[in-house]
């Protein structure tokens, strides 16, 4: 008798997890004009389940900076005096759907020594996190709203070699609105 119990207590649990997990929600639309929401059914309310739902496009291919060929030390100053960086992803006017507030910066660095500069990403002209060298740079709990991109290319001195032009994008995150 008593393993029935822990057996029937286990998956009632287990079936309370699935349901949170399905992203059912239940709505009603009242004769005003008016929408209710909420997690629980109520009377007249229609049952919808939720999608995850990202607008981020995925991330395109990495494409290096072409080699060079014939008289290359002419051209390698070249390049290094004309360093660059720009961002591939996400592009201008995506909108982010993430509810932490989560999304990956895509650049491509470009200069003869493109490999040993760093990157600083900045939103809305605030610094996130260190300099690194990686391309591929992940924000983590980044609030929503419109958020203006850019990307810093930084030489192993600190100086700034260059800065992308702006890329405006929109994070959308759960709000939760508490009528009092």
């Amino acid at each position: 008798m008593r393993k029935i119990i822990v057996i029937s207590i286990a998956l009632l649990c287990l079936l309370h997890v699935l349901a949170l997990q399905a992203g059912t929600i239940y709505k009603k639309v009242n004769k005003n004009g008016s929408v209710e929401y909420s997690d629980k059914p109520f009377p007249g309310a229609k049952k919808i389940i939720l999608k995850d739902i990202n607008s981020q496009t995925t991330l395109p291919q990495y494409t290096p900076p072409k080699s060079t060929t014939g008289d290359s030390k002419k051209r390698d100053k070249q390049r290094d005096k004309n360093a660059n960086i720009s961002i591939t992803s996400p592009v201008h006017g995506d909108t982010i759907r993430n509810n932490e507030g989560n999304f990956t910066v895509l650049v491509q660095k470009q200069g003869k020594k493109a490999k040993r500069y760093k990157t600083q990403i900045l939103i809305n002209g605030t610094p996130q996190g260190e300099p690194t060298q990686a391309s591929v740079i992940k924000l983590k709990n980044i609030d929503r709203g419109e958020l203006k991109i850019k990307a810093q290319l930084i030489s192993s001195s600190g100086k700034i070699l260059a800065t992308t032009k702006e890329t405006v994008v929109y994070l959308h995150r759960v709000s939760i609105i508490r009528n009092n």
